[in-house]
């Protein structure tokens, strides 16, 4: 744990979360409802708005391929090109799906996978690029 202090000097206790692997106070940890309402409050503030555009820039300028590659599904998926299954293409479960990409540079090549399988395929596997 790294004790960091805020901007009211008050010592804040940093854990990560085991189950989402982000960096959050104890406070957030042991008031999830109340974090994720204050926190919704702050992105559709016009700061958090601006942080969150900010955010996503930069990411699309680092991660060109990958945007591209989501991009191409999204498109391909509303022209109607792409269907979404039902089912997800590794445990057969009716869920909602994530179009997978193991290799970024084969924008189309996906599978549809629920969230529980895609996250434990990213745990085991790196996306090649």
């Amino acid at each position: 744990m790294d004790h960091h202090r805020d901007a009211r000097s008050r010592c804040v206790v940093v854990l990560v979360s085991l189950e989402s692997g982000h960096v959050m106070s104890v406070w957030a940890e042991n008031n999830r409802e109340r974090f994720r309402e204050l926190n919704n409050k702050y992105m559709r503030s016009e700061k958090g708005r601006a942080v969150n555009q900010r955010a996503n820039v930069k990411y699309r300028a680092k991660n060109i391929t990958k945007t591209r590659a989501h991009t191409a599904v999204r498109d391909a998926v509303r022209r109607g090109d792409i269907s979404a299954p039902t089912r997800c293409d590794e445990c057969s479960e009716e869920k909602r799906l994530h179009a997978h990409h193991d290799n970024y540079l084969y924008p189309l090549d996906i599978r549809w996978l629920c969230s529980p399988c895609h996250q434990e395929w990213h745990d085991n596997n790196e996306a090649l690029s």
